[in-house]
């Protein structure tokens, strides 16, 4: 079972984006799965860096076409990044320091920042980036 399924509402109509976007959304599953099994704290260790890791490769393509387009609320959307890449930098370290576990809460927290991000945050620069040709 998933714990976040994606769909069309969180669809921005820019495919790079839209990929990235399901990837993310498939690695929280991929977490929330191995922590549902029981899985070794190394095992969800490495699915927690592959999705941190991956939420800041993803955030870099968002800048670099809000930048490229200069698109008026990068400094607001560059914020909530900064403060998502500080709170995850944080779990992580907790987590390998053995002070955090993943438990439902973190889950929970992840699972409604991307999808909070996604249909509010990101759907401000849909229209703003296709009007300019990317889709």
């Amino acid at each position: 079972m998933a714990l976040l399924e994606w769909n069309e509402s969180l669809s921005v109509n820019i495919k790079a984006i839209d990929e990235q976007h399901q990837k993310l959304v498939g690695i929280l599953n991929s977490l929330y799965d191995a922590m549902r099994a029981g899985k070794s704290k190394e095992v969800l260790g490495v699915i927690l860096d592959e999705l941190v890791n991956y939420a800041v490769y993803h955030f870099n393509t968002e800048e670099e076409l809000m930048t490229k387009f200069e698109f008026p609320l990068y400094d607001e959307h560059f914020q909530e990044h900064s403060s998502f890449k500080a709170k995850a930098a944080d779990l992580v370290s907790r987590y390998e320091n053995s002070t955090a576990i993943i438990s439902i809460e973190v889950i929970n927290f992840l699972r409604d920042w991307v999808n909070t991000h996604i249909l509010d945050t990101d759907k401000k620069y849909q229209v703003f980036l296709n009007e300019h040709g990317v889709f």
